[in-house]
This record gives C-alpha cells, structure tokens and sequence, in this order.
C-alpha cells in the first residue's frame, strides 16, 4: 500500500524498463481526468527519459486514456464497470480505495474485485498497488494492510544526535496555553522534539532526519497483538531474505516532504 506519488514513479520506471498496459483506478469521473492530466502527463512531458514515448497526437491524450508508443495507460473510475472489465493490463493502481461505492454497478462485484482481474493474463512480473487514506479500520485498506506479509514504516535519522526512531504525533510540540490551531500555523509555532536528545526541529531539519531514514519492518502486527521476527529489518534486507508477495507500507503525513 503505498501514496499516489510513489506509484506513479514506480509506473514512470515501468514506462521507461518494462512497459506494459496500466490501469489506474480512482473514486470518481473527476479525479480520474485530473490525475491523467496533472500527474501522468506532467511527470511524461518533464521527464527526459519518457518525453519520447509520446505519440504527439492530441488523441492519444484524452481525459481517461494516455497511448504512448510502447503501451497505454487508462484512467477508469471506480463506479464505471465496462471500463474496469474489458482491459488486460499488467500493472493496476487502485487510488484512494476507501473512496471506492461498495460495487462497480447494478449487479456488479466490488470496483477492487472487477479490477484485479484484469491482470491474470499476466502470470509473472504484474505488480497492484493500492493506496488510501485510512478510514475505518473494517475499511478495504486496512483490510488490505492487514493481509499484507509485512508491513514497512519509516525510520526518521536526527540530524543533531544521529538517533534513529519513528516520528510520533505525541513529539510535535506547541506552546500550552495555544489552543487555535491557525494561531500555530502562521505563527510557526509548532516544532518537533527529538525522543533522544531533545532538539528542537524546524521544517529544515525534520527534512533532513527523513532524507537520511530508512524503511524497516514494523516492530509487531497491525493490530498490536503479536512480535513480528524479522522486526527492525530493513527494507531491501528483508525482500532479499524473504522476498515477499505482498508488503505494505504505513506513511503518516509528518513524514512526507511535501
């Protein structure tokens, strides 16, 4: 389970390595088209290595659909369901599937179902990302996360003590008689506070400590029952040791760059 950004860089790489038909689903009509446009095109024009898959013809560019010269990726959406079943595709990103209607349609499977089998054609070298913000915990990512074999999280390196750790919500700080939270906002009031040695991070070194972590195998099970034994493995260790079908990866928000 990994963030849209990430997986569209993973399918800029297949673009350019292993190309092969993509389906990329979203919740509805509208972010389907915005996501062709202001995402797979975008990172296609910008990018020097992909530019030149590009036909040229505006017609192999509409709303739901990108024909490049190798493979074509199309842009359903999740309540659509002639769109989800008449493709045969090896790469499938399913976006934001807590946001998915419970079904493709009257008398349809669920939009999750319909799309996966899209790849059975391919046997070997498909790969299916799914992504969501979390919901519920019976919602289908959670479901997901918790079938998963392993499940990743993100190690932060302090830049002033070196210590490695994963950021908590219970380290962000603000001064106590604050309650407004525009108030800590423009007037940047927030910080973060090292578990380690109590330095106090700015957004400078908060970018810092992420560009030098790394992605380790979560400590215990999603749900907190049980020790996980290959905990505090890191990521390409672990898919050396054990090369798993299916992993997950949780990402809270104060992580993210952007």
């Amino acid at each position: 389970m990994l963030p849209a950004s990430i997986v569209e860089t993973c399918i800029g790489y297949v673009i350019d390595r292993d190309p092969g038909p993509v389906l990329s689903v979203y919740p509805d009509e509208n972010t389907s088209k915005e996501n062709v446009k202001e995402r797979y095109l975008s990172m296609i024009r910008q990018s020097p290595r992909l530019r030149p898959y590009l036909t040229g013809s505006k017609d192999d560019e509409t709303g739901s659909r990108i024909n490049l010269q190798h493979m074509a990726i199309y842009a359903p959406w999740a309540s659509s369901a002639i769109q989800l079943a008449n493709r045969t595709i090896k790469y499938l990103n399913l976006d934001e599937i807590d946001k998915y209607p419970p079904t493709a349609g009257k008398r349809e499977a669920s939009p999750i179902q319909k799309a996966e089998k899209r790849v059975r054609t391919y046997r070997f070298g498909r790969k299916i990302w799914k992504s969501s913000t979390p919901t519920i915990e019976t919602g289908p990512i959670w479901v997901e996360i918790n079938s998963c074999q392993v499940i990743f999280e993100f190690r932060v390196v302090c830049p002033d003590c070196g210590d490695m750790h994963l950021m908590s919500f219970k380290s962000i700080k603000w001064p106590d008689d604050v309650r407004d939270p525009e108030k800590v906002l423009n007037e940047n009031l927030a910080h973060y506070e090292c578990p380690a040695c109590g330095s106090c991070w700015t957004n400078l070194k908060r970018d810092a400590a992420i560009r030098f972590g790394r992605w380790v195998a979560m400590e215990k099970s999603p749900d907190g029952e049980k020790e996980i034994e290959s905990a505090g493995l890191e990521l390409f260790a672990y898919l050396k040791k054990y090369n798993p079908r299916k992993i997950g990866f949780h990402i809270p928000s104060w992580i993210s760059p952007l």
